[in-house]
């Protein structure tokens, strides 16, 4: 059995997640993920009138959005950890009280200490700022105590474009992004993929209701 640390999410958007990681009926590949993400957005449960939006429910609809990714981000993480591209293990999102720039921490396949920021975009040609990649930066530095100073330590993942010109001129090897490309490239129409990804789900859920269950003795 394999569950998700990002399982308070998969509870609070369990409608959402399940509609999303259907094997049958759930999306195949990154596109259709973004595109199935901002359908799901226009429901009633985060904005009354999606042609008047106030300030509130715009931040409801940014947390489902990159709450969405963040799970999403796991599920990838989780089976290409060996891979020598965009491999990582021991991942381990952050609490939301800590969570300052660094969304997940993890160990890369050389064996750093890394922290990983998931960015998502609804526009495939954004691109991520120097300031939000500074943040993470100095959130792992200095409240996760990581040196950060190894190449391929500093990752982010995005559905967007990737991280500007300014991010590379600042860190340069040190930073690794996987941007919707890539995601595109390894997760497009892989049937292995999503299947693993609704067994996953199935399993987190699973691991949640046991949870639930109350104790005897």
């Amino acid at each position: 059995m394999i569950k998700l640390f990002n399982n308070n999410k998969i509870s609070f958007y369990l409608d959402e997640v399940i509609s999303t990681f259907d094997l049958t009926t759930g999306v195949k590949t990154i596109d259709a993920f973004v595109s199935k993400i901002e359908d799901l957005s226009q429901s009633t449960k985060f904005v009354a009138d999606p042609n008047n939006i106030s300030e509130s429910e715009r931040d409801k609809l940014n947390s489902f959005k990159g709450d969405m990714f963040e799970v999403l981000a796991e599920i990838f993480f989780l089976t290409y950890s060996a891979d020598p591209v965009v491999g990582l293990h021991n991942y381990r999102p952050v609490s939301l009280t800590d969570d300052f720039g660094v969304d997940a921490t993890a160990v890369n396949v050389n064996g750093h200490n890394c922290v990983i920021q998931c960015k998502y975009r609804s526009n495939p040609m954004e691109e991520i700022t120097y300031g939000d990649i500074a943040k993470t930066y100095s959130a792992g530095r200095e409240l996760n105590h990581f040196s950060l100073d190894e190449n391929n330590t500093l990752f982010l993942i995005t559905t967007g474009k990737g991280a500007n010109s300014n991010c590379y001129h600042v860190f340069g090897n040190k930073l690794r992004v996987i941007d919707k490309s890539i995601i595109s490239s390894f997760v497009d129409n892989n049937q292995t993929f999503w299947e693993q990804a609704e067994s996953i789900i199935l399993d987190t859920l699973d691991y949640l209701d046991r949870e639930r269950m109350p104790k005897v003795g």
